[in-house]
């Protein structure tokens, strides 16, 4: 039979889990205004041609039109990256594996104001319970044990 921790354990780690995939797509869907602002810049500093006369003669400079290009090329990749990492947590919380990487991601999650901020110390507290421990050390342990007898049948 199981406890009642082990049951609000459970539902607890099934939203946190909930919250990261939506966090994860909120941040997806963010990244993506910065795409057309990408577009726009990059047809501006790649072909002046595009831009209408008037904007041509008070233009920005051609290294720093294009460093800014570069700039919101890289904002939108690392956007991207957090993105799916935030997805691959809310992964791991569902599989009670990689508790390390789970953490991390929620402590990342504190700078994302204002629900990345509540789903981090939410994640954090959650992570924090000896009875939620348990859980992951247990995949932890058992993946260590693979691995020692995977290597010993070589």
């Amino acid at each position: 039979m199981e406890t009642r921790q082990h049951v609000i354990d459970d539902d607890q780690l099934r939203l946190a889990s909930i919250g990261h995939y939506l966090v994860a797509s909120l941040h997806f869907a963010f990244c993506w205004i910065f795409v057309l602002h990408a577009f726009m810049l990059g047809a501006a500093v790649f072909d002046p041609t595009l831009l209408p006369e008037a904007a041509r003669e008070s233009a920005l400079p051609a290294p720093l039109a294009r460093f800014m290009f570069a700039a919101v090329i890289a904002f939108i990749g690392f956007g991207w990256i957090f993105c799916v990492l935030t997805f691959y947590a809310g992964r791991c919380i569902a599989r009670r594996r990689r508790r390390r990487l789970v953490t991390a991601m929620a402590v990342a999650q504190l700078f994302a104001v204002p629900l990345g901020t509540a789903l981090g110390a939410f994640t954090l507290g959650l992570l924090r319970r000896p009875s939620v421990r348990r859980e992951f050390d247990e995949w932890d342990d058992a993946a260590r044990s693979l691995a020692e007898n995977g290597d010993a049948a070589r």
